[in-house]
């Protein structure tokens, strides 16, 4: 009989340790929903810099939404999207010596809806007649290829509103 009894208690024992084995999702829903708050803890004062910083201003991806100065990869991207719309339209003179080793730079100002706000300027210096075909080109090509429209609005200010495009045959293609 004791054995019996021992047998019994056993299979019990197994049997609740079983159950508290299985997956239970409401469970897991249950103590989700418990979770007051689920919008990012306030900063602490242990967040705030200890030392004065040289920083002035907002930073990128200010909460209030006052940055106005685009992140590096958000300058890269925006320089890819120019490159990609400029390379289509420039016509390099490939035939003359020395034309690979000509880096011209452009300004360039743009309107929210990708037009050209004014017309392109030389942001570099050279000379010679070879610099001069190849900034003359530069520019053509940035008038050619207006208006930008594939650039991102919401990196419009402090980005590609106002720029400087490089021409260098040896990244461009």
């Amino acid at each position: 009989a004791k054995a019996i009894a021992d047998a019994k208690a056993a299979a019990e024992k197994k049997r609740i340790a079983d159950e508290k084995k299985k997956f239970d999702s409401a469970k897991i829903a249950a103590l989700l929903d418990k979770v007051k708050d689920k919008s990012a803890p306030a900063p602490s004062s242990a967040d705030a810099p200890t030392v004065p910083t040289k920083a002035k201003g907002p930073t990128a991806g200010d909460p209030n939404a006052r940055d106005a100065v685009n992140t590096a990869s958000q300058r890269s991207k925006i320089g890819a999207l120019m490159k990609q719309a400029v390379s289509r339209c420039w016509n390099i003179n490939s035939g003359l010596e020395g034309v690979d080793k000509v880096v011209v730079e452009l300004e360039v100002k743009l309107n929210p809806d990708g037009t050209l706000s004014q017309p392109p300027k030389i942001a570099n210096s050279g000379s010679g007649p070879l610099f001069a075909d190849a900034s003359n080109s530069a520019m053509r090509a940035v008038v050619q290829c207006a208006p930008y429209a594939g650039l991102p609005p919401d990196f419009y200010k402090g980005g590609w509103d106002h720029m400087i495009v490089e021409f260098d045959p040896k990244k461009m293609f």
